[in-house]
């Protein structure tokens, strides 16, 4: 199996006021991955930077060569999940997700609140 942890690896989540992340977003987002955005659950403005590379979608790519993987589905409730519902072959988000990301799904399913997520796996997936 390949290595997953090749290269210089970095994250930095900011949680602060918009004054004080905007600017650094604005500076920064064409140099590094940078989210800007909301989180539903606590309306707290955050700030993700990572590697111009870095992304959930490149993340899944690795992923479907190291394994063989030939289907994908994903579950997600932020914005940070766009790059990866724009990816899989099928992408489901909760309830409860942002509304944005809720244009990119294939279905909106029950809210993480409601086990939405695990409800799903119980009626879709089967041992092969």
């Amino acid at each position: 199996m390949g290595n997953l942890k090749v290269g210089n690896i970095f994250y930095i989540t900011c949680i602060d006021s918009p004054e004080k992340l905007k600017p650094m977003y604005d500076k920064y987002k064409e140099t590094f991955h940078c989210v800007y955005q909301k989180d539903i659950y606590t309306d707290e403005q955050w700030l993700e930077i990572m590697p111009l590379a870095a992304s959930k979608a490149n993340a899944i790519k690795q992923l479907q060569k190291l394994f063989g993987c030939d289907r994908v589905v994903v579950f997600g409730d932020g914005r940070n999940d766009i790059d990866m519902f724009e990816l899989a072959d099928e992408s489901y988000a909760v309830q409860n997700a942002d509304e944005q990301l809720k244009s990119y799904a294939t279905a909106v399913i029950s809210s993480n609140d409601e086990d939405g997520v695990a409800h799903w796996l119980e009626d879709n997936y089967t041992v092969k």
